[in-house]
């Protein structure tokens, strides 16, 4: 059953202000991007009742560590921006509270890019524009997955990680 806009919008997400359609589109987003970079995922949640809403990535030590190099932080990075790709596409007006509802993701791929000691403070500003750009760009080329797994998500609520790639799957072929 796909739902329509009208009726997801009714629904509400981490707060009051952020329906969880919007949420659903974020973690979508990080999922896609995700995935597009080799990163594997346990689950994606959207879950109001238990206040979760994340996509919990399978060993993601283990991938920091394979890919231990300027490359391998910039696709993490990218998979962190995605989720706000997501969001202002679905929901171009509300930029601010995107960004706000991205803040996490945002203060955790500043981190990233610190400890890795990619570049010089100017140069990482540089990087994290090409990295949202990089962000936004997956996000439109596969905004069919994107948009699919969102709406499965405000169906279930909850997908394993195989779950949510058999359904990006489907669009991709």
């Amino acid at each position: 059953m796909k739902l329509t806009k009208a009726e997801i919008e009714r629904i509400q997400g981490p707060n009051p202000d952020i329906p969880l359609v919007r949420v659903a589109f974020h973690e979508a987003g990080h999922f896609v991007a995700g995935t597009a970079v080799g990163v594997d995922f346990e689950f994606v949640t959207i879950d109001p009742k238990r206040r979760r809403w994340e996509c919990r990535v399978k060993h993601p030590l283990r991938f920091l560590q394979k890919n231990r190099n300027a490359r391998g932080v910039e696709r993490w990075v990218s998979m962190l921006y995605a989720g706000y790709a997501a969001d202002v596409r679905f929901s171009p007006e509300t930029k601010a509270e995107a960004r706000e509802g991205a803040r996490g993701d945002y203060k955790n791929a500043e981190i990233l890019l610190s400890v890795a000691a990619l570049a010089t403070a100017a140069d990482r500003r540089r990087i994290r524009r090409r990295l949202r750009s990089r962000a936004a760009a997956v996000v439109a080329q596969r905004w069919a997955e994107v948009e699919l797994l969102a709406n499965r998500l405000l169906e279930r609520l909850t997908l394993s990680g195989a779950e949510a790639r058999a359904i990006c799957d489907g669009v991709a072929r």
